[in-house]
């Protein structure tokens, strides 16, 4: 079994599937929608992961009206990110202003997320062929939302996850119509809908870009 992040590297397939996908980022990236004022970082570049994960951790807890403490919050992000390469960074306790760099980062994630109907933060995506479940960022009935708390405007790798994730999800029957990447850092978000998406990637349908990707899975299962 490979992980998602393992597939979306596989260029040799999207160069297949999708070849078109720079260009309907680049628009994505022009199309973007406003959530406010951007977050400016008040820590070093080593400990944004951290950040931007207690941050999804606060706002999917205060969502869904869990009563964690700042530390649990804190904690549970620490413990996440110390199984992952470089998560050494997330040992040190988070500092006052890091706290505030996490507050108003969540606000900007629960700024999207409460205008969606029964959002699910951190769903469970079955596997497909080769590639392993994962967890995804939020479901919210047929929206599939991808968030990426970088400095940078959004790229080809994200929008491969977020396809993939729709791929696995649609070989195991459930339908994703539409696809938003949002950026907490730049509080910017753009949602695209799937056959849009395909006709710009490929200039096709949604459900043969879809299949294409579970065959391809497949595929390479059975190449393994």
């Amino acid at each position: 079994m490979i992980s998602v992040s393992t597939f979306i590297r596989h260029n040799s397939i999207w160069d297949q599937v999708a070849p078109t996908m720079e260009p309907v980022i680049s628009v994505a990236n022009t199309h973007q929608t406003s959530l406010g004022t951007a977050v400016m970082p008040r820590s070093t570049p080593k400990r944004h992961a951290f950040i931007a994960e207690t941050a999804f951790l606060l706002a999917s807890s205060e969502f869904a009206g869990d009563s964690y403490s700042r530390g649990e919050v804190e904690e549970k992000a620490r413990d996440f990110l110390l199984k992952l390469p470089r998560g050494a960074e997330s040992r040190p306790e988070l500092t006052p202003a890091e706290w505030h760099e996490v507050g108003r980062l969540a606000q900007v994630t629960q700024k999207y997320t409460s205008l969606l109907v029964e959002p699910k933060f951190s769903p469970f995506i079955p596997g497909c062929g080769v590639v392993d479940s994962a967890v995804g960022d939020v479901l919210a009935g047929s929206e599939l939302v991808e968030v990426k708390t970088v400095a940078r405007p959004f790229r080809v790798p994200d929008l491969r996850q977020a396809l993939t994730y729709t791929a696995m999800l649609y070989s195991a029957g459930l339908s994703v119509t539409h696809i938003t990447l949002l950026n907490p850092r730049r509080a910017r978000v753009v949602k695209m809908s799937i056959g849009r998406i395909a006709a710009g990637v490929r200039g096709g349908s949604a459900v043969e870009l879809l299949q294409d990707l579970v065959e391809a899975m497949i595929e390479l299962q059975v190449s393994a």
